[in-house]
């Protein structure tokens, strides 16, 4: 299995306690419309260099890009799951 891509992040966050959906609206809420799209894409850019040994095109605007949505990613799966311990 593996722990990489939108499906991977929403599977996690449900066996944290929390919802997809939470995670989805906060990052809606900073601006990531279609984060689960670019995770996919980003992840599919990881593939290919890991596993095939390819070499996408990327260039440092788009990879700043990336850096800024797992930052976003990571901060909204920190709250949805705090929130889903708390009492």
């Amino acid at each position: 299995m593996s722990n990489h891509g939108s499906k991977a992040v929403a599977s996690t966050v449900d066996r944290m306690g929390g919802a997809p959906t939470q995670l989805r609206q906060r990052l809606t809420a900073v601006g990531e419309d279609q984060a689960a799209q670019d995770l996919d894409d980003w992840t599919d850019k990881r593939h290919a260099i890991v596993h095939r040994g390819q070499r996408p095109p990327i260039n440092r605007e788009p990879a700043r890009c990336c850096v800024e949505l797992v930052t976003r990613l990571v901060t909204a799966v920190d709250v949805v799951a705090v929130a889903a311990k708390q009492p």
